[in-house]
């Protein structure tokens, strides 16, 4: 079906008869070596084809002289998967650099048409916080939050602004994941200056999180939680400091709010195991917002078809957020103070019944 579906959509195939010949050698590979050249599960890439097929439909111009979706996806797929360069993709495709690179660049827009209907906000409070509390048994979770550091080349302008406390020059990552790992908010572009708080607070979700109508986000019930990185809010609970833990029941909450919370640094870990080309971004800060974003949704796809990592890990010193500058200092509301407090109170009874 493969091989009928690539004469379909390839009005001229023989326009490059190399790339319509690999493309069709991977159609005709059982399941696990598709996954392993590929990168993801046949499901997903199919999935792909069609959801891609779907928002692409109306707006492609002159169908019958593009090169197909499947070759272009395939070869967007690999790169992105794979250590692999344009030079690489020239051999096992056929198409001259130039040309690879501005069919990946097209392909990674035709992905990104997916994020209204692949990275989505929970729609029922309730059950995903009764998700994350099957987990380390913390109440009233909505979603992780958690930054990560890309690192890229030097900026044309802003060098400084870019440079990270390592020395490093990289792109921040911030989102919030819920208890399956998948994204439920991704918000990519920040310099490696800035702390998470500071990302945050960039956002239009950090502007308004105390604002949040209730039928979105019912402050009373539902929260985020996030590491020591970030402040807390009504809407966002974090560890008690460490002059702050004093008793066994501050600990217990600490201990529990981050395990919790360290769903999103995993999924970071697993994200940039399957999508190797997150490692090094020699590209733009534009290119780097487009191709990360490509990556989350690419992500969530993944898992919605049950097409779980099950490669290598990378280290978590190379996944993880590089040296953090310390946040600044604020007050935390009173409101904050009192929600946390009821929440220790809340989970000590917990404990005891």
């Amino acid at each position: 079906m493969c091989i009928f579906n690539l004469h379909i959509c390839c009005s001229r195939p023989r326009r490059n008869a190399q790339g319509y010949n690999y493309a069709a050698q991977l159609c005709f590979m059982k399941d696990e070596c598709f996954a392993s050249c590929v990168g993801v599960s046949r499901s997903t890439f199919e999935d792909l084809m069609t959801r891609i097929s779907e928002v692409t439909r109306d707006t492609s111009a002159r169908r019958s002289q593009e090169i197909c979706l499947r070759i272009r996806l395939l070869m967007t797929i690999i790169y992105l998967t794979s250590k692999k360069v344009y030079k690489d993709l020239h051999n096992l495709f056929g198409y001259c650099e130039a040309n690879i690179c501005r069919l990946v660049c097209r392909t990674i827009n035709d992905i990104n048409l997916l994020s209204t209907n692949a990275i989505k906000w929970p729609i029922s409070p309730e059950s995903t916080a009764d998700e994350f509390y099957e987990v380390h048994q913390f109440p009233g979770v909505l979603g992780a939050i958690d930054a990560m550091h890309l690192v890229s080349r030097a900026p044309e302008k802003m060098h400084d602004e870019y440079r990270n406390s390592r020395g490093k020059y990289t792109i921040i990552l911030l989102a919030i994941c819920d208890a399956q790992k998948k994204f439920t908010y991704v918000s990519v572009g920040y310099p490696g200056t800035f702390t998470d708080q500071k990302c945050l607070e960039s956002t239009d979700l950090g502007s308004n999180l105390d604002n949040i109508p209730n039928d979105y986000f019912p402050l009373d019930k539902y929260h985020l939680i996030g590491s020591e990185n970030f402040q807390l809010r009504d809407g966002l609970m974090v560890p008690f400091k460490a002059h702050e833990v004093n008793n066994d029941q501050n600990l217990d909450f600490n201990e529990r709010l981050l395990k919790t919370q360290s769903i999103t640094p995993s999924t970071f870990v697993e994200m940039r195991s399957r999508f190797q080309t997150l490692n090094k971004l020699e590209m733009s800060i534009e290119r780097v917002v487009e191709f990360t974003t490509a990556c989350c949704i690419l992500h969530n796809v993944c898992l919605d078809n049950n097409d779980h990592w099950a490669g290598p890990l990378i280290t978590n010193e190379d996944a993880t957020s590089l040296n953090h500058p310390e946040p600044e200092i604020v007050a935390a509301p009173a409101s904050a103070l009192a929600k946390r407090a009821r929440l220790v109170d809340q989970m000590c009874q917990a404990l005891d019944s």
